[in-house]
């Protein structure tokens, strides 16, 4: 399985109310669309100069194509003699400071600051529109950074190769920015978020435009994963996950629980633990959790991990509002306050008091047993009486992938889940499923003609 994300960054001011408890971010520019630009000269011998802002000669010079020749693409202006067809236009030359591309159609034309005439340049080696509005709901996670205004900042820590990003989600959107209408308007890129005063927030301001905001974080929200039964021998379960460079993901109201999930021996990778709950960024367990996942909204447990053997790594959280642990709280065993951050505290259990660590997925003899980490086997019925495996990938029939229930004999996850039953795939459940004849649901929401047989 997969879980990645991805975000963009914006360059822009920020000004805060104490009172309030929040601070509102104006993006100026997007800092993956390209450049900000200040103006554009009347066209001049078939071409039209271009002035850049908070630009290096050498950055110009790469965005031109060393020193010319790439197609550039300009978009933002107020006068659509200024943007590019949907080709671009060919830079000429370049400067620490301006662009040359040519357009032989160029206007004269400036940008007032703050930028209130709804146009917001950008000159990018891509087509930018897409960037000139913040896809950021109210309740999202927002990330901000490189503001020179002191208490302006959110907590940051290296996750690796030198890129900082935010600790955990320390602030939500309470006023989201304007929808797209087809052409840019400032309040696209305007977000509203709390910040309090324990955080710092004594009114302050930063006009500088350096401030930097992320909208990377909180997605993929809501996601339910429960009862499931993952055979593979791929060396992460729930792999990829968003790069170091892109940042972390944090992703809302997350629940993972009543699974059991298989995974390969995560040998020969290096120093770090490599399978089971990793995301190819992060090791094993934990810091993957808390760099894909929000903690303080998740709900992890019940959960079978065959082959890994360290239950130290990895943290049991309940978190999640709509899907409550018991057996994880402040009044359980093993409740660590800051298990998932500490600014604000993040609570958890470690080591984890409803996952479970069989030695092995396949049972050796025909007895399934389990007394802790390390030891025993799940009791899959189609996985009895392999002496050294391996766990069979597949199965002739998918029945074999429920467990053990016999009174000489059932495994030790039989009805442990939270709601009572089988850890992993109910499989009269599936069965259900499987022989269900007709499916229907109201017209307005599947149209017509139908229902339709399945």
């Amino acid at each position: 399985m997969g879980n990645g994300g991805g975000g963009q960054r914006w360059q822009g001011t920020i000004a805060c109310n104490s009172v309030a408890g929040t601070c509102t971010f104006q993006g100026l520019a997007s800092v993956e669309a390209g450049e900000t630009v200040n103006a554009s000269s009347g066209a001049s011998g078939g071409n039209t100069t271009y002035t850049v802002a908070n630009s290096t000669a050498a950055a110009n010079d790469l965005l031109c194509g060393s020193p010319s020749g790439n197609h550039v693409f300009v978009s933002g202006f107020s006068n659509l003699a200024n943007n590019n067809t949907t080709t671009g236009f060919q830079c000429v030359s370049s400067t620490a400071t301006t662009v040359v591309l040519a357009n032989p159609s160029g206007v004269a034309e400036s940008i007032p600051t703050p930028r209130t005439n709804n146009a917001n340049p950008v000159v990018s080696s891509t087509a930018a529109l897409g960037f000139q509005v913040m896809d950021i709901y109210v309740g999202d996670p927002v990330g901000v950074g490189n503001c020179t205004t002191s208490g302006l900042n959110l907590i940051t820590q290296n996750w690796g190769g030198g890129f900082y990003w935010p600790t955990q989600v320390q602030t939500h959107v309470t006023a989201a920015p304007a929808a797209w209408s087809g052409t840019f308007n400032p309040a696209g890129l305007s977000v509203t978020y709390s910040w309090t005063v324990a955080q710092g927030n004594t009114g302050q301001s930063d006009t500088t435009g350096s401030c930097l905001l992320t909208n990377g974080e909180g997605g993929p929200e809501n996601v339910t994963i429960n009862h499931l039964t993952f055979i593979t021998d791929a060396s992460e379960t729930i792999g990829s996950g968003a790069s170091n460079s892109n940042g972390v993901q944090f992703s809302l109201k997350h629940t993972l629980e009543n699974s059991i999930l298989l995974s390969g021996s995560g040998t020969g990778c290096g120093p770090t633990n490599c399978a089971g709950w990793y995301n190819q960024q992060q090791s094993e367990g934990n810091p993957t959790e808390v760099f894909d996942y929000d903690a303080s909204t998740m709900t992890a447990a019940f959960l079978v991990w065959p082959g890994r053997p360290n239950n130290l790594l990895y943290d049991e959280y309940p978190n999640n509002p709509s899907v409550p642990d018991p057996d994880c709280s402040s009044s359980t065993g093993n409740w660590n306050p800051t298990a998932g951050g500490s600014n604000p505290p993040v609570g958890g259990c470690n080591p984890p008091n409803s996952m479970y660590f069989p030695a092995t997925a396949y049972c050796p003899g025909s007895s399934p047993t389990y007394s802790g980490p390390g030891t025993g086997c799940v009791g899959f019925k189609g996985a009895m009486n392999l002496p050294t495996g391996p766990m069979p990938l597949t199965l002739t029939d998918y029945h074999g992938f429920g467990l053990v229930s016999i009174s000489t004999g059932s495994s030790y996850f039989h009805n442990r889940a939270s709601d009572g039953t089988d850890l992993g795939v109910i499989v009269p459940s599936l069965d259900t499923a499987q022989t269900t004849s007709l499916y229907s649901c109201a017209p307005s929401s599947c149209g017509s003609p139908g229902p339709f047989p399945d």
